[in-house]
């Protein structure tokens, strides 16, 4: 665990708070517990990124695995992310991101295929939590905020209400971290990462301002 991390409270933040983690390829601006750091230090395949479009991952391509400080923040299941993104339209599954270990103790935003809606899931062992969002999620530019702790799970894409499943309370001990699908595996569709910010635990309430 990066250090730091268990030392700050883990109650919900507002959005004024600083982010712990911020990926932006489009402008090339990234930045750990506030201190600016290279691109290579967030994620393992930074000459993926074009700058002014983000970090391009081709259909069939390698998963980008996040890694040092950032996967420290993801590992702990106890967080805000915001995830935006742009994709042709295709008829796979679209993962912007995955927090897993293996095949269990999974966090996973996915636009489903062939429905188009998104949803978020995460489990572990007999445990399961899934919210979903009805609206279709067509090709183009998305972006989804999520909250992930013990008691809740939620999400708001596109500045729309948020979809939550509260209905149990349990913990994951993931052991990796991509955008595009899951760590080691390949990508479905193509897609765009655009953006990728990690705060600690805030409300539910406030997903939708950063989805927006």
């Amino acid at each position: 665990m990066m250090p730091g991390v268990a030392a700050q409270p883990l109650g919900h933040r507002s959005i004024a708070d600083d982010t712990l983690l911020t990926f932006d390829p489009v402008n090339g601006i990234y930045s750990v517990a506030g201190v600016a750091v290279a691109a290579g230090d967030i994620v393992d395949q930074p000459e993926l990124i074009v700058a002014g479009v983000g970090l391009v991952i081709a259909e069939s391509g390698n998963v980008v695995a996040i890694v040092g400080a950032a996967l420290d923040y993801l590992l702990t299941a106890n967080w805000t992310a915001s995830v935006g993104w742009d994709h042709f339209e295709g008829n796979g599954n679209i993962y912007p991101l995955v927090v897993s270990a293996a095949d269990d103790d999974t966090i996973q935003l996915r636009r489903y295929a062939f429905s188009f809606v998104m949803d978020a899931q995460d489990f572990t062992g007999g445990n399961n939590r899934e919210a979903t969002d009805v609206t279709v999620v067509g090709a183009g530019v998305h972006k989804v905020a999520v909250t992930r702790t013990d008691a809740e799970l939620a999400f708001s894409i596109d500045g729309r209400a948020v979809v939550s499943d509260s209905s149990s309370s349990f913990a994951i001990t993931p052991t990796g971290a991509a955008l595009g699908g899951y760590p080691g595996d390949v990508v479905f569709d193509a897609i765009t990462i655009r953006s990728f910010r990690v705060w600690l635990p805030k409300d539910s309430s406030l997903l939708p301002a950063l989805s927006a």
